[in-house]
């Protein structure tokens, strides 16, 4: 993996194997289309701030529950 750059594809995102999830790799049958989004807390001496990426991943309802994400629009995938 290269770091936050990388998709999670290689588990099973869009371009992987249809039926897995893109964040945690378990199988399930209703995916949805996401954009991951990296989340940095604001510190005394840094301001938060939020990465939404441009791939697209297939995630389960227990990783859409748990981790930050943007829902795609059907009409972008």
């Amino acid at each position: 993996m290269d770091g936050p750059a990388s998709t999670g594809n290689d588990r099973g995102g869009v371009d992987g194997d249809p039926g897995v999830c893109g964040n945690c790799a378990r199988d399930d049958d209703e995916l949805v289309a996401v954009r991951r989004i990296y989340v940095v807390p604001e510190s005394w001496d840094t301001a938060g701030s939020s990465t939404t990426m441009d791939e697209v991943e297939l995630w389960c309802f227990s990783c859409r529950s748990m981790y930050p994400h943007e829902q795609v629009a059907d009409d972008e995938d």
